[in-house]
């Protein structure tokens, strides 16, 4: 397996899983919060076992420099969730769909934007707002696809009417 590939299941799958984030877009620096250490040790242990890649962990000391870190990293995921979510809602045609967007939107907000933002004690409001306006745009697709549901939809007739009373 390929470092590449063990690099994106890292990225893709783990860290999300333990609230981390990728510090590179290229991946091989990582953040991961206190809360998800213990799981992240777990990790280390199996790919240590099954295969010769290393995780070596290294403690880091809140400072203005780690957090501008995180919050680049964060800014970055943000950009590319956003970006990706905004262009499969132009391709979307179920609402399901579009509907799953939201709630990834939401997670991303909620959990991974709202955690940074307390864990360091920093505003980050832009981040919300990006977040926002891509919830806005799927929201804007599922009105224009009930609409043209709603349009294409056949009319009622005056004979459709009268059957509708009677019943």
């Amino acid at each position: 397996v390929a470092r590449a590939a063990v690099s994106q299941w890292l990225i893709d799958r783990v860290l999300p899983a333990l609230g981390g984030m990728s510090l590179r877009a290229s991946g091989s620096i990582y953040y991961v919060p206190p809360a998800g250490l213990d799981a992240l040790g777990k990790v280390k242990a199996v790919m240590s076992a099954v295969s010769s890649f290393k995780l070596t962990r290294t403690p880091v000391v809140k400072c203005e420099d780690v957090v501008e870190a995180v919050v680049q990293g964060l800014q970055h995921e943000v950009d590319a969730e956003c970006a990706a979510i905004e262009r499969e809602a132009g391709e979307l045609d179920g609402k399901l769909a579009l509907e799953n967007r939201i709630e990834r939107l939401a997670v991303l907000k909620n959990q991974r934007v709202r955690g940074v933002a307390t864990m360091f004690q920093v505003e980050l409001v832009a981040l919300a707002d990006k977040i926002a306006r891509a919830s806005n745009a799927v929201t804007a697709r599922i009105v224009e696809l009930e609409g043209a549901k709603i349009a294409a939809a056949p009319a009622i007739d005056a004979e459709d009417k009268r059957i509708a009373s009677i019943v």
